[in-house]
């Protein structure tokens, strides 16, 4: 009989095989959408076509993710997951904020039919639940920049980081639209549109730049 000690590490065990079983499965279904989404599209690759690939019934497919959208959702997010993650390098603090915008854009360029359609479902519904609960969104880690610069005295300590970094993000996924829909907008460089939108953010709409939440002294980076 196993005494409390041996059963618990016999369990512990067991569910560490569960653990990566469930993790080899979520990769392969990772795996062969993305091979599906890249050969035949988004819009014509099927759930049942997903779990063909990945030798998994379709069933399966729903213990993973609750749609298609969900699976592209993560999909794109683990391309820019270490970006959101990993601090940029050290500089001023608007270079940073840039570093990170201009990382992200690079990084789904190669996916701008991908990228296009989950815009789509996100513009049609607006608070889609895409990835799991605790993943570091692109306004979060824009929050967390701006807090940065407040601390190093780049911001008035007066701004709403959290707000400001929602406003960039915002923006920011307001011009990818754009870019990838190919609307006669998006033939202005998205460089160019997205420094404007920084310069009024950083610089604020008020005229009396002595006025604390109008700081003068922060310009945009690059």
């Amino acid at each position: 009989m196993l005494d409390g000690v041996a059963l618990k590490d016999q369990l512990s065990g067991a569910q560490t095989r569960w653990d990566r079983r469930r993790e080899r499965t979520h990769g392969r279904l990772l795996h062969a959408a993305e091979h599906l989404f890249r050969t035949h599209g988004f819009d014509s690759t099927t759930v049942e076509e997903i779990a063909a690939a990945a030798d998994v019934a379709k069933g399966t497919f729903f213990n993973y993710f609750s749609s298609k959208e969900s699976l592209l959702g993560e999909l794109l997010y683990l391309r820019i997951r270490p970006l959101l993650e990993i601090p940029p390098p050290a500089g001023a603090a608007t270079d940073r904020i840039w570093a990170l915008l201009d990382g992200v854009r690079k990084e789904l360029s190669p996916y701008t039919h991908l990228w296009q359609r989950m815009a789509m479902y996100v513009l049609a519904n607006p608070l889609p639940e895409l990835l799991p609960e605790g993943h570091v969104s692109l306004a979060d880690a824009l929050s967390r920049l701006v807090r940065e610069g407040q601390g190093e005295g780049a911001f008035s300590p007066a701004l709403d980081a959290d707000a400001a970094g929602a406003l960039i993000a915002t923006y920011f996924f307001r011009l990818s639209v754009l870019e990838c829909l190919g609307t006669s907008q998006s033939a202005i460089l998205w460089e160019d549109r997205m420094q404007v939108a920084l310069e009024i953010l950083y610089r604020g709409l008020c005229v009396a730049t002595r006025d604390p939440l109008c700081p003068d002294s922060a310009s945009p980076g690059r």
